[in-house]
């Protein structure tokens, strides 16, 4: 999604790139990451946070797949989530 692309909703045009995204998906994660670790829980409201921004039904109308494959698309914010992840997996026991 390097060009510009549009999201259409109940008649409403918003314009975004790969680069706005990304810049509000890491917005939301520095305010996240100031009152603790990042959950499941944590990156669900990101995600709504994005539709909601972006005038969204769901993440994967961007047509970048699901907000999951999104974020460990981009490596800048994957850096990110992989440390959220070894955290999460630790607390639940998983590893």
């Amino acid at each position: 999604m390097s060009s510009m692309q549009m999201s259409s909703v109940f008649g409403c045009c918003v314009c975004y790139t790969t680069a706005t995204v990304v810049s509000a998906i890491h917005k939301y994660l520095d305010r996240v990451t100031l009152h603790g670790p990042v959950s499941l829980d944590k990156l669900k409201q990101i995600e709504d946070k994005i539709n909601s921004d972006f005038q969204l039904p769901h993440f994967s109308a961007l047509d970048q797949g699901t907000f999951l494959e999104f974020i460990l698309s981009q490596p800048d914010i994957r850096k990110v989530t992989h440390h959220c992840g070894n955290r999460i997996s630790h607390r639940a026991g998983i590893f």
